[in-house]
């Protein structure tokens, strides 16, 4: 076996290399770090900048991308690897036991990857970003089944005996979606002009607790027409006692 060391031509072409990208600025040290340990050390840095909602989506992410990618130390990380992940994901269902995952999942976890590893870039962990050049796999677009008036005349009539008519008929009604009627308040609600103000949503953690958050553009923070027979529900619900939201 040869024990013996690079030679002086090779050390000097080591060397160079160094010195152009100290001064390329592409230089980065040379760390072990593991993706794993890179991924947990920068969810919990970027944690206070996203909802709490966000946070929870992300670390289920963060955990289902670590048994298959997360001994890899960052700085070895190549785009065929990544690819490979994506393609196992939606072949074998590696990190599902029912079966591949769909295309619009793996492209969250890639898009997760991509942004976690941008930061590594800009911290000087990396140089390049390796999910700059794998590509998570396109979506099948989602058939959409609209329900006909007579059916919604229908699911309205059988609603009338459930606790949710108002809320069933207000989102039916106005396009709101379900997170943003739950949210409603009797302040955000107009029936002079018949309108409603849309101005947060109500979300479930996995804990089983709630939270309320801010429409996250300007667009979600808007004003909703409500048609003559929603206004009407709304009112009937108040007459009715029930101050806490329209939709309840």
């Amino acid at each position: 076996m040869d024990n013996r060391g690079p030679s002086k031509r090779e050390a000097e072409k080591q060397m160079a290399k160094h010195i152009n990208e100290l001064d390329n600025g592409t230089f980065t040290k040379p760390n072990k770090k593991t993706l794993a340990k890179y991924l947990n050390e920068w969810i919990d840095s970027v944690r206070g900048n996203l909802s709490p909602r966000t946070v929870e989506g992300y670390v289920t992410i963060i955990n289902r991308i670590i048994p298959a990618l997360g001994a890899v130390p960052i700085t070895q990380l190549k785009p065929d690897a990544l690819q490979k992940y994506y393609s196992d994901s939606l072949a074998n269902g590696r990190l599902n036991k029912r079966g591949g995952l769909n295309p619009l999942t793996v492209r969250h976890y890639h898009a997760l990857l991509h942004r976690a590893l941008k930061n590594a870039v800009e911290w000087g962990l990396i140089m390049r970003n390796p999910a700059d050049t794998a590509h998570p796999p396109h979506p099948q677009p989602a058939e959409i089944n609209i329900m006909s008036e007579g059916e919604i005349q229908t699911f309205l009539e059988t609603a009338k005996e459930t606790p949710y008519f108002h809320l069933y008929h207000t989102i039916l009604f106005t396009g709101l979606r379900r997170s943003e009627v739950l949210a409603l308040r009797w302040s955000d609600v107009d029936l002079l002009l018949c309108q409603i103000s849309v101005s947060r949503s109500i979300h479930q953690l996995h804990d089983g607790s709630y939270i309320f958050r801010q429409p996250k553009s300007a667009k979600g923070r808007r004003t909703v027409a409500l048609s003559p027979s929603a206004t009407q529900v709304a009112r009937t619900s108040g007459e009715n006692g029930n101050r806490e939201a329209p939709g309840r």
